[in-house]
């Protein structure tokens, strides 16, 4: 039924990403067998709106959990550096953070996570992020 909604969605909205960003979440449910296809529906919807900070951290969510953390870096990077995020700098940081710790670039995640744990007293993310390299390095 979601499925549904989300194809629907589509169709009212061919160029927006949020509907597709709504079937790969319908899909990821459905494991490993259709990893491809999802793959393809979030490059998709990044291609339709590049500087939308919410499509660019779904997308790159996505990229870490297929392990491409490498690209998933590369596009939070562009995104970051393209223009004011406002108030989605912090989760930009903690994802960017996540990208580095699965490559094993534990300065670099570092670096992230305490450049975001300084934005915002609600910090938890960053400061789990700091404690799971602590726990890597011991």
């Amino acid at each position: 039924e979601a499925l549904m909604v989300a194809m629907q969605a589509q169709k009212l909205h061919p160029n927006k990403a949020q509907p597709i960003l709504m079937e790969c979440l319908c899909y990821s449910h459905l494991g490993d067998k259709k990893l491809e296809a999802v793959e393809a529906k979030h490059r998709r919807a990044l291609s339709l709106e590049p500087n939308n900070a919410k499509v660019v951290l779904k997308v790159a969510e996505f990229l870490i959990k297929c392990k491409k953390s490498d690209e998933s870096l590369l596009i939070m990077k562009n995104l970051f550096e393209s223009r004011s995020l406002e108030n989605m700098k912090y989760n930009v940081l903690v994802k960017m953070g996540e990208a580095c710790l699965a490559l094993g670039r534990f300065e670099s995640a570092i670096e992230f996570y305490h450049t975001a744990s300084t934005l915002t007293v609600h910090n938890e993310s960053a400061k789990e992020g700091l404690r799971r390299i602590e726990n890597i390095k011991m």
